[in-house]
Order: structure tokens, then C-alpha cells, then sequence
């Protein structure tokens, strides 16, 4: 599936905004619902989700119970329904349509009363009658906070488990959408992978226990617990959400997306890649040819299945079927006898082949049945088996990469379960495609700028912001590089290669002369594990920068420490005159813990910069920063 998110942030260059935002920014230029629904048909997606409403409230879609919508936008007289034009591009394309409702309203002026739970129910109702067949409803897990509410423009906490009355919200949606999937953190049919950073890691079970998941249990599920609850992941193609302009060299490429589809869908896991849409209203084309490369290659892959004419034998079987039906059949399934744990399925190929990913799939009307697997092949007729790969977790769809190629004329599958007979729906082999990657650019603590390509690729870069493309020069060396922007692409394959690097002042030219923890010089160069400093009332994290002369500072980049409780505030000041540049907060640093840029509104000249932070991700007391870099012009 797509994510969709588009909104009132789309025109304020934002993620999270606060509700105050005028209906009068909401002004897409030349808005393409068929575009989108194109580009998400073309990356061979089931269909969308589109975030009818964002946090700030903004809503999408013409509702009668707000004065926050497209109708009080100038976007088409009032007249226009985003989410009546997605719904219809979607069915005239035979897409899936489903909603995304931020149960967080940082608009209304109710929020955190119970008014509000009342209106929101109502909310729901419009969307899930208006604009026919909805097939996920997606509650996302932000919920209270600091917001405009109506002008108050203060800081509301909820329950989340308490105060929106759950129990009720489903019962609508299974009422009004019987069909629909809903993706809740208390609860629904689908469960988070526990990060936006497009992580899955083995095993990824559909299965998880009663009542809510912890950090352990969101990521992997739980082998034989009783409430059927697969993984989705939620990912973007650039690094925000929203459409942001300096995103646009950092979009993952179409190998990277081939790599996530892979990791994602080969772990029994469902992808929802977020697609954002400009201020046009249209999917950019930078974002539109990475996902269509993605989906030709994820075809190449699956165009051959070199078990194709081959033999299955086995060792049990239940059923009285052949092995044979997991090569030709998606519909039967081979099963070993009731009693059997450990099983073993051989494929004779007709003659020896060359494969580098083998497929297995279970048949979902068994439930999970398969705890372990090992994967064998034979090279040569008589010689031995040689395991190549193993692991648990098979689920609907178990991609098993062998980190290389193998030619075999036989290949042996052994399944184990503790507790119940192993079936099998599928079995197949494929070569993973030829992808062409970005290159990377890196600068170490000295100046020097270093990028480098797989095998060896001539690279074309610029040091001025240019596009590479078209005024490059060929990368022969490491080269100086005082900071700005560094941007590079692939000679042969420039068009779908493009990287940026933004650098800020050279490390050897900032100190750093006070701080509220030891060990801040790890800071400048993103060494060392990071920096960590006690944070709370009464007293805040804070770090003081001098240069050795006057310097003209437009914004600094943080990087968290993955994994760790991260700022979620800040402050930035003059050193000199003691004067506050800029404040404010990085929006959904918890679950996405990602580089954040804190651009000043104009350049600030100085030789001394105070940095400070108030408060950490999950009222942590203690907050963790990986590296921080500074702008300069």
C-alpha cells in the first residue's frame, strides 16, 4: 500500500503543525488525484491511505462538522474534496482506498474534553460513508500535547486509552466498513513495526499476544500467541513525511526501495511507503520514477522462478498431495501427517541452476505452522547437502536471500514446529535483479570529502549546490570541502543516482566551551557513541559553541543517537548578545528518529551560539545527541 500525506503541512513546510495555521495556505496549483493514483498503480501498490487529517486538523475533505477544511481554502472556490477525488482515482483504477483520521486535533478547541470524542466519531461517519469501499483505517499513536485548541494555545494530555472510547470507534468502522482493516496502537488487525525507519527484523511473527504490545513484542510478534495481528511498516520515501523542497536529494532510490520491498514483504510484513505530493498536488517526479523503477524491478525478480519443471519429494505428507503442488499451485498446499514436527521437502531440478533467493509461503487458512527452517543444496549429483540458509518465521511470505549465487541440481527444505505439523503453500527460486545504487558522500573531521560508488562507478559531483548531471566533474579524489552543499550522481546513471550532502563549518574551526554533561567534543565529529546530559524541570540540557572569528550561522543540523531518548525541544541563542535566534520543537522524534535541520529566518552573525534543550522523547530524564553541525554561508 501507499501512504498519501498531504495537507496544511505540504504548504507551511512542516510535519507537525499547531493548528493555526489559515485555511487560505492550502493551495495546491495544480492538484492530480488521477496523477497519484497513476503513480501508486505504476509502483505495482495495492492502493493508498490518505491523511484526510493531519494533527493540525486541517481536513481534506469537505466536512459539515468543521470550520478547518477545503471548504474555507481558495482551492477551487471551496468547491474542492481530496479525498472524493483519491476515492475515485482509486476506483476507476480497480486501487484500494482507505482513510487516515489523526485522532489528535491540534485545532480544535474541545480536544482532551469529551466533546470532542463525540465530534470526532462524527468525523468518522463522513468518511466511512461518502466515498464507498474503505479497506484500512489508519489511528495513528501521536496523541495530546502543546497546540493552538481554539487559541488557547496550551499543552492538553490525554489517556489514549481511555478517553477517544476505542471500543465504540471500532464498532463503527466494523458496522460502517465491515471489510476495512483498522491500524490502531490500542488494538485493530494490524500492528506497528515499532519505528518510520523501514526496520524489520527476524523473526517478524503475525501473531502476538492479548492486550498492548511492548517494545519487545511490536517488532517480532510471538510464535503460537493467540491473537492473529501481522506487522505493517510504515515508511517514507524522503526522510519527512510531508513534501519538503530541501528533501529532494534524499529520496531513496529505486534499489533502496527494492531492498525495503524486499526486506518488508520477504518478512511476512505489509509496506506502506509514503508518497508525498508537492504543493502542485502531484506526486514529484524524482519520487515518481524511483517507485516505477522499484516495481520493474521487484517484476524482473519475479518474471523467472528457476523451480520451474523441477520435482518435490517428501518426506511426510498428510494430505496425499505431491510436493509438486508448491511449484504450480497458490490455491492447494502440501502438509505433513498430524503428528510430524520435523519434515524435509526435496526439489530435483531438471538440470543444474543458478539462484540467489528462495521464496516459502505458508498457507494462511493452517495458521502458522512452521517454527524453524534450514535450507540445503546439492551442487553436483552425488555430491553432499551444504545448508546455505536458516531462520524462523515463514508466515504468508518468507524472502530468504543467500548473500550470493549458488548453482544446484537439488535443493532441500527441512521444516520444524514445536507444537504443530509444518504446511507449505509455496516454494520458489529466483536471482535478485542488478540494481544501481547511489553513491555516498562522506567528510571526515579534517575537510576531506570522500565519495565512493559500488564497483568502482564513475561518479560526477559539484561543490556549489549544482546539479551534477549537467555541470559535474568527475570524482578522481578526496577534495577540501569548507561546508555548503555537495551533490554527486552516477555517470552512467545519473538520473536515478542523485545524493546531497549538506556541511556545516569544518570541526577544527568550532569549540566547544561549556556544556552541561562532559564529553560535547564527540558532537562535532558524530564519534563516540554521542553525548548524553540529565534533562527535566528546573533544568535543561545545554552546550556553547565559540568560533575564532565572527561567523555567519543560518541553522544547525542534530542528529539523534538511535535508539535513545532524543530532544523533543529547543532553543537556539546569540552568544554574543544574549538574544534567542529561534525555539521550538522536532515533531515526531520518537518514533522517527532521523536528522532534523533547525533553519534560522535569516543568518545570524556571531562568534558564540548556545544551544539548549528542555525535554526529551518519553519525559526521559536523560536525552542522547549523536552529532550536531552548523550552517554557514
Amino acid at each position: 500500500m501507499a501512504f498519501i500525506h498531504f495537507g496544511m503541512n505540504t504548504f507551511t513546510d512542516r510535519e507537525w503543525g499547531f493548528g493555526n495555521d489559515l485555511p487560505d495556505l492550502f493551495n495546491p496549483t495544480d492538484f492530480s488525484a488521477d496523477q497519484i493514483a497513476d503513480t501508486v498503480r505504476d509502483g505495482d501498490f495495492a492502493g493508498l491511505i490518505i491523511t484526510a487529517k493531519h494533527h493540525d486538523g486541517f481536513c481534506l475533505w469537505p466536512s459539515q462538522y468543521s470550520d478547518y477544511s477545503v471548504k474555507q481554502a481558495p482551492w477551487r472556490n471551496g468547491q474542492g474534496d481530496v479525498v472524493g477525488d483519491l476515492a475515485a482515482a482509486c476506483k476507476a483504477r480497480d486501487l484500494r482506498f482507505g482513510v487516515y483520521l489523526s485522532p489528535w486535533d491540534r485545532h480544535r478547541a474541545d480536544y482532551g474534553h469529551e466533546g470532542y470524542v463525540q465530534f470526532y466519531m462524527r468525523q468518522l461517519h463522513e468518511l466511512l460513508t461518502r466515498y464507498g469501499p474503505v479497506c484500512e483505517v489508519w489511528f495513528d499513536g501521536a496523541n495530546g500535547g502543546d497546540g493552538w485548541y481554539g487559541g488557547a494555545a496550551e499543552t492538553r494530555h490525554i489517556d489514549a486509552e481511555t478517553y477517544y472510547r476505542w471500543p465504540e470507534i471500532f464498532a463503527l468502522v466494523r458496522k460502517l466498513q465491515p471489510e476495512a482493516v483498522i491500524f490502531a496502537p490500542q488494538g485493530g488487525d494490524v500492528r506497528w513495526i515499532g519505528n518510520e525507519a523501514g526496520r524489520v527484523t527476524s523473526p517478524c511473527w503475525p501473531t502476538v499476544p492479548k492486550g498492548s504490545l511492548n517494545s519487545d513484542i511490536l517488532p517480532h510478534g510471538m510464535f503460537g500467541a493467540p491473537v492473529w495481528r501481522p506487522a505493517e511498516v510504515d515508511v517514507s520515501i524522503r526522510p519527512g513525511w510531508f513534501w519538503h523542497e530541501e528533501e529532494n536529494g534524499s529520496i531513496r532510490s529505486a534499489a533502496e526501495l527494492f531492498d525495503l520491498m524486499f526486506a518488508t514483504l520477504g518478512s511476512g510484513a505489509n509496506l506502506l511507503l509514503n508518497l508525498p505530493p508537492d504543493r502542485r498536488g502531484r506526486i514529484p517526479a524524482l519520487d515518481r520514477d524511483a517507485v516505477r523503477g522499484m516495481a520493474a524491478l521487484w517484476r524482473g525478480m519475479l518474471a523467472r522462478d528457476y523451480a520451474g519443471a523441477g520435482h518435490i519429494t517428501a518426506s511426510d505428507t498428510e494430505n496425499g498431495r505431491s510436493g509438486d503442488v508448491l511449484l504450480v499451485d497458490d490455491v492447494r498446499y502440501w502438509q505433513a501427517p498430524a503428528s510430524v514436527r520435523d519434515v524435509s521437502l526435496k526439489l530435483m531440478l531438471p538440470t543444474r541452476r543458478r539462484f540467489d533467493v528462495v521464496m516459502l509461503s505458508e498457507p494462511l487458512s493452517c495458521g502458522v505452522t512452521i517454527q524453524h527452517y534450514e535450507i540445503e543444496v546439492q551442487e553436483h549429483p552425488r555430491g553432499a547437502f551444504r545448508r546455505v540458509a536458516g531462520g524462523e518465521a515463514v508466515g504468508h511470505c518468507c524472502l530468504v536471500a543467500l548473500g550470493g549465487p549458488v548453482e544446484a541440481i537439488a535443493m532441500r527444505v527441512r521444516l520444524f514446529s514445536s507444537d504443530r505439523a509444518p504446511a507449505l503453500r509455496r516454494l520458489a527460486l529466483y536471482r535478485e535483479p542488478k540494481r544501481v545504487y547511489p553513491p555516498t558522500i562522506m567528510r571526515d573531521e579534517r575537510g576531506l570529502v570522500v565519495i565512493t560508488a559500488r564497483d568502482g562507478a564513475a561518479v560526477l559531483y559539484t561543490a556549489d549546490g549544482t546539479d551534477p548531471a549537467s555541470s559535474g566533474t568527475l570524482y578522481r579524489k578526496p577534495f577540501l570541502f569548507a561546508g555548503g552543499t555537495v551533490r554527486a550522481c552516477l555517470a552512467m546513471h545519473a538520473a536515478e543516482t542523485g545524493r546531497e550532502a549538506i556541511y556545516g563549518l569544518l570541526p577544527t574551526l568550532i569549540r566547544i566551551v561549556e556544556a552541561s554533561a562532559p564529553g560535547a567534543e564527540v558532537l562535532l565529529t558524530g564519534r563516540g557513541g554521542g553525548w548524553r546530559s540529565s534533562v527535566g524541570p528546573g533544568h535543561s540540557a545545554r552546550i556553547v559553541m565559540t568560533f575564532p572569528a565572527r561567523t555567519c550561522i543560518y541553522g544547525v543540523v542534530l542528529t539523534p543517537v538511535e535508539g535513545e531518548p532524543a530532544p523533543v525541544t529547543y532553543a537556539v541563542a546569540n552568544g554574543d548578545d544574549g538574544r534567542e535566534i529561534l525555539s521550538g520543537r522536532f515533531d515526531n522524534m520518537a518514533a522517527n528518529a532521523a536528522s532534523r535541520e533547525i533553519r534560522f529566518r535569516e543568518a545570524v552573525c556571531c562568534t558564540r551560539l548556545v544551544l539548549t534543550f528542555s525535554r526529551a522523547t518519553g519525559e526521559s530524564p536523560v536525552l542522547s545527541i549523536g552529532s550536531l553541525k552548523l550552517l554557514s554561508r
